[in-house]
């Protein structure tokens, strides 16, 4: 099963389908405030058996390892999401 780990020693696993990530209410991951998220921030996919991150947020930027996301890129093991 894959992991999602965060600054401050969060972790979870991530469920097997879709998954949101923000601050606000109603995500299934909510990080915590502070970091620069919108409420609903991201979505997780997976997607031949790894995961697509979808940008979701308007006002909000997303980057992965250190570059923009602004629409889907696909995620390999290790890669960090700020």
């Amino acid at each position: 099963m894959a992991r999602l780990v965060a600054a401050g020693g969060f972790s979870t696993e991530l469920s097997p389908g879709k998954v949101t990530l923000g601050e606000g209410p109603g995500v299934d991951i909510s990080l915590p405030r502070g970091q620069g998220l919108a409420p609903i921030h991201a979505e997780l996919r997976p997607l031949l058996g790894g995961f697509v991150l979808k940008h979701l947020a308007k006002d909000h930027e997303t980057f992965v390892n250190g570059g923009p996301v602004t629409s889907l890129r696909n995620l390999s093991c290790g890669d960090i999401l700020t």
